[in-house]
């Protein structure tokens, strides 16, 4: 099996295999994350993501831009409000299935727009973009039409005082999401997972630190930078790592003990912080090949760090 992963056709939980889908194993919770990761992958943490628990009829993901000055994603107006609805492709009255999802979301709206938008639901005030995400796969393009004209139609005959600004609506299936998802390489690692046991996204390798090795951790030990200046604070090897992009990388030497290895997670982590995506690689049998990498690192244009622990052991 190739190293490199996509999401596959249909929407299948049993396929995340990475941290992120083993922390959420139901489909309807699995599917909202995962759009809403998507969605972080963009805008970071002007992203809120509702946990399908104890949420119902809330709004699942809200899109706030309003300190930036973005006004559009993908021809959507923003801010944006998207609604994740979980339809099993495998149900022989999936459309069926399908419209009667968006029957019982507009009741829930409409009862909340006659309360005048209140407390959890007062983004629907100013959201001028509404995206309803579907898992199923819509084959038929007049599905996806009639939905929109449905969802269109229900915010124009709200009364006056009760329709909140929306300027668009837009219906994605799987199909639109998938491809988007698979150009998001860091979404990919972590839901999918990376298929070579020696190489481990960045929040992976976090989970696989246990015992003595907990103490990489700042919450169990604090990392004591070297002065600010010095060549081998952290930040400042991010930096070199940054100028010698594409030209080469940086190795980290010293005495046994010394902190190579924090060292190398303390930029790991101001990477990672920084939107790169982290890959580490380590030794272990059967050993990462170069066509492991190139597979794994090559999809996606994200800046990407490697991270070689151990790398005499190689």
């Amino acid at each position: 099996m190739s190293a490199a992963e996509i999401f596959p056709v249909h929407f299948a939980p049993s396929r995340l295999e990475g941290p992120r889908g083993h922390q959420h194993p139901k489909r309807n919770d699995a599917f909202q994350q995962l759009v809403g990761d998507g969605l972080r992958e963009v805008f970071g943490n002007r992203v809120s993501v509702a946990p399908t628990e104890g949420k119902d009829g809330s709004i699942d993901i809200f899109v706030d831009v309003a300190d930036i000055h973005a006004e559009r994603y993908h021809g959507l107006p923003l801010p944006l409000i998207v609604e994740c609805k979980d339809h099993d492709d495998g149900s022989p009255r999936v459309i069926r299935n399908v419209y009667a999802g968006w029957a019982e979301m507009q009741c829930k709206l409409a009862t909340t727009a006659a309360a005048g938008w209140p407390g959890k639901y007062a983004p629907w005030k100013r959201a001028k973009g509404y995206l309803y995400c579907v898992s199923a796969v819509l084959n038929d393009q007049q599905v996806r039409d009639d939905l929109t004209h449905r969802i269109t139609d229900f915010f124009n005959a709200l009364p006056e005082q009760q329709k909140p600004p929306i300027e668009q609506v837009r219906v994605m299936d799987w199909s639109d999401l998938r491809g988007w998802l698979d150009s998001m390489q860091r979404v990919v690692d972590h839901w999918l997972g990376v298929r070579v046991e020696t190489i481990l996204p960045h929040d992976r390798y976090l989970g696989r630190l246990t015992g003595f090795r907990t103490f990489l951790l700042s919450e169990h030990l604090s990392f004591v930078a070297p002065p600010e200046g010095d060549p081998a604070h952290p930040d400042r090897v991010l930096h070199a790592v940054t100028e010698r992009a594409g030209k080469g990388g940086i190795i980290i030497v010293g005495a046994g003990g010394v902190g190579k290895t924090r060292t190398s997670l303390e930029i790991a982590i101001r990477a990672e912080r920084q939107g790169w995506r982290v890959l580490h690689v380590l030794p272990g049998e059967p050993g990462a090949t170069v066509e492991d990498l190139a597979q794994i690192m090559f999809p996606g244009d994200r800046a990407t760090l490697v991270v070689f622990d151990y790398l005499d052991q190689m």
